[in-house]
């Protein structure tokens, strides 16, 4: 029984996702943020709109700017200042770029914002440093004066229902990610493994029918682990529940009409995903103590200690993966794609103590409309970090001698503002990523709630949402 509990807890930890307000983004980050092919180059389409702009004769300003995703100091200092160079010809402006692990970064930024020392830019983090959190506990700049006075071509850039996502009582707090804005679901393994054991994944239907696979792959590998967290989470829930940005109240299936708010932790849904976890823990099937393992999946993936995980599926996925293991991936659809407010939550902010907060706005609009800037902060330095497999098409990939084990500036181009301006990451990566991201978008099931008005102590619904 007590494992059960165990169980129970491990998966309600995945459902404290952030966010703000369920609305019903449909590829809100503009389709004409990807470049056509006849554009030419990154490089190429910006040295060409390069001329004197007044901003250039603004006092000089430094600025602090914090990101997700590994990188050596060395390796932040040379991205720095080869940003910097783009950054001072048009704004006078210099950035300092501080990047930190997934597991550390909100720990690192709360820190930082704590102490007040200088930050004026960062991108959001996860269940301390979300924008819900830093928003209600004034953390973080409203942005709607600056957007309206400063960056207005910003603000039309974006979808006015992603904007919605990033209100609180009617203030914007965050610029949202330009990434995929939904999420399908699904269990991620290691293709070499998978092809021993010889499983047809084409009758896997449901999360449940994963247990014949997990079986084969423990018989056939009894030193593996078949399933393992990343940081004791299980990377996503197996069903299409909106969590409305807690995961307490939720709607059970999003796909529905039943706009009921209901406790997700009294559902039969949940407690069908408990029994489930519980027989598989039983089993072996998951790894031990998998609510206390601190190791990202991918790690263990690429130590070579495990089989697979589950997280999101999306268009690249499994290239994704690949960069993050080093080793070649398979997804195992389970969940199809589908859209809530959480997809969203991915944003960048202005903290309380930046020191001139326009000055970081004029930063985040150039990283999310420059892609040679884009380019430089989300894969580092060309022949040192990265280099081109076909510059025609835009694909890139890691220099000879260097792996997504070994690189001193690990690949997240869905953490940086706007991946969908930047080259595509891969060798074998479809040229077409970010076109097909953009009509994943589109296509995605929307959850039906629009709207979320939260204060600190409570979440009510607005609209047609019933409890």
């Amino acid at each position: 029984m007590k494992l059960l509990k165990r169980i129970g807890f491990l998966t309600m930890t995945l459902l404290l996702a952030a966010s703000f307000s369920a609305c019903r983004p449909d590829g809100a980050i503009s389709s004409e943020s990807v470049p056509p092919k006849e554009s030419g180059s990154p490089k190429e389409s910006v040295q060409q709109e390069k001329e004197s702009a007044p901003e250039a004769g603004q006092e000089p300003l430094a600025l602090v700017v914090t990101a997700l995703g590994d990188a050596s100091t060395e390796a932040c200092v040379q991205v720095s200042e080869a940003a910097s160079k783009i950054l001072q010809e048009k704004y006078n402006t210099s950035v300092t770029l501080l990047r930190y692990g997934y597991l550390e970064y909100d720990k690192q930024l709360q820190l930082m914002l704590a102490s007040g020392e200088k930050l004026d830019l960062m991108s959001s983090g996860f269940s301390s440093c979300n924008l819900a959190n830093l928003s209600s506990g004034g953390q973080v700049l409203s942005l709607n004066e600056l957007l309206e006075t400063t960056e207005p071509e910003l603000y039309e850039a974006i979808g006015e229902d992603n904007w919605k996502c990033m209100q609180r009582d009617g203030n914007i707090y965050g610029v949202p990610n330009g990434k995929e804005l939904a999420s399908g679901y699904g269990f991620c393994c290691v293709t070499e493994l998978l092809g021993q054991v010889d499983y047809d994944t084409g009758s896997i239907r449901e999360e449940k029918d994963l247990t014949g696979l997990l079986r084969a792959v423990k018989q056939k590998f009894p030193d593996l682990d078949p399933v393992v967290t990343s940081g004791g989470m299980m990377g996503g829930t197996m069903a299409y529940m909106d969590n409305l940005g807690g995961g307490y109240g939720v709607l059970e299936d999003c796909r529905t009409d039943q706009t009921q708010v209901v406790n997700w932790f009294a559902t039969d849904t949940y407690k069908e995903i408990c029994q489930l976890h519980y027989e598989w823990a039983q089993e072996g099937l998951i790894m031990p103590d998998a609510s206390s393992n601190a190791e990202p999946a991918n790690t263990l993936i690429a130590a070579g200690t495990a089989f697979g995980y589950f997280h999101n599926n999306k268009p690249g996925i499994e290239n994704e993966d690949k960069n993050a293991t080093g080793k070649d991936m398979t997804m195992i659809p389970i969940i199809d794609a589908y859209s809530t407010t959480s997809n969203v939550s991915n944003c960048w902010m202005i903290p309380y103590q930046s020191e001139k907060p326009e000055r970081a706005l004029q930063v985040l609009k150039e990283m999310y409309t420059n892609p040679e800037l884009a380019n430089l902060v989300a894969y580092g330095l060309e022949g040192k970090h990265w280099k081109y497999v076909d510059e025609a098409e835009g694909l890139i990939d890691f220099p000879d001698g260097v792996s997504a084990s070994t690189t001193e500036y690990s690949i997240a181009p869905w953490a940086w503002p706007n991946e969908l301006i930047t080259h595509v990451f891969g060798a074998g990566e479809d040229p077409e990523l970010w076109s097909k991201t953009v009509e994943f978008n589109k296509m995605a099931y929307q959850s039906e709630p629009r709207q979320i008005k939260q204060t600190a102590q409570k979440r009510a619904l607005v609209g047609k949402i019933k409890f």
